[in-house]
């Protein structure tokens, strides 16, 4: 099994971080990880995700460009199961059922109290079923201007669940002090700082989602192919079967205000129901000393 079982809500944060390059801890005032400040919840803060929603791994499925893009592990959080087709309790091409649940109030919160429709023709849908979040607080570099990091969707609701209410998401929230100056963008209202090259959400209904890695169809022309879904449990059209599909590696780049304490929450639901899952890898945490004019993932 190359997926690592985690036990334990507080450990399991850690190591997630970890996993992702989050290391260091913030000592005496110093950068780093702030003490304690790390969880792993449902997206409203409220109880312990199922142990098989957290993973770390070395490798998801078998295609070449499912590895870590640094370091030797990488972060999985699932709707479903964080495991691939080689892995005990693997995930599957329909559903785990845990726990109906609300979407981060402050998220929503920006869009009137409902999710943000991310499709002017198709409907939002609601709740966050399934979910988990991973919460850190961290003190920033005196030296560093932005933070990047990088992750891949993938979503068991491509094919036959476009362009309905089942639009999961994944959402990265960033709370900073950081404020735009001229010609600069401003951290989102709801906070969430991930969004595919075309500035769309990453849920299933955005506009440019499922354009990449998976099986074409109407609307989606998925230039990578297929072949980044085998063995990951994730229709790998082994059978010829048509479902699910993935973006390519994206990364996700902010700024931040040298100094300042941030809160990064790191979030995936279900929405609508409790079927066909979606994951996300997460790799490759980094401070750099370069600006940013504002959040932006290419």
């Amino acid at each position: 099994s190359r997926a690592h079982t985690l036990t334990g809500a507080l450990r399991g944060a850690k190591a997630t971080l970890n996993a992702m390059e989050l290391c260091q801890v913030s000592q005496n005032g110093s950068w780093g990880i702030v003490p304690g400040s790390y969880s792993l919840t449902r997206a409203d803060g409220s109880s312990t995700p199922d142990y098989r929603q957290v993973g770390i791994t070395t490798q998801f499925g078998t295609h070449s460009s499912n590895v870590p893009k640094a370091g030797s592990n990488m972060t999985m959080l699932s709707a479903g199961r964080a495991r691939d087709a080689n892995d005990p309790d693997a995930t599957a091409n329909l559903t785990y059922t845990y726990a109906t649940g609300a979407p981060p109030a402050d998220f929503v919160a920006a869009h009137g109290g409902e999710l943000p429709w991310t499709s002017p023709t198709c409907t939002n849908g609601s709740g966050a079923n399934d979910s988990v979040r991973l919460r850190v607080q961290l003190k920033v570099p005196t030296n560093a201007n932005s933070l990047s990091f990088q992750f891949r969707f993938f979503s068991q609701e491509y094919w036959y669940w476009t362009c309905t209410s089942f639009n999961d998401f994944f959402i990265a929230m960033l709370d900073s002090q950081w404020t735009p100056g001229p010609g600069q963008t401003a951290i989102p209202a709801d906070k969430n700082i991930s969004f595919d090259s075309n500035g769309s959400y990453i849920s299933v209904n955005s506009t440019s989602f499922f354009t990449t890695c998976c099986q074409p169809k109407t609307g989606y022309t998925c230039p990578d192919g297929k072949a980044a879904l085998a063995g990951t449990g994730y229709y790998d059209y082994a059978s010829g079967t048509t479902g699910a599909g993935a973006t390519r590696w994206l990364t996700t780049t902010s700024p931040v205000k040298p100094g300042e304490t941030i809160t990064l929450r790191f979030i995936i639901w279900d929405t609508s129901d409790q079927a066909w899952d979606s994951q996300v890898l997460l790799d490759n945490f980094r401070w750099s000393a370069t600006p940013s004019n504002g959040p932006i993932t290419q």
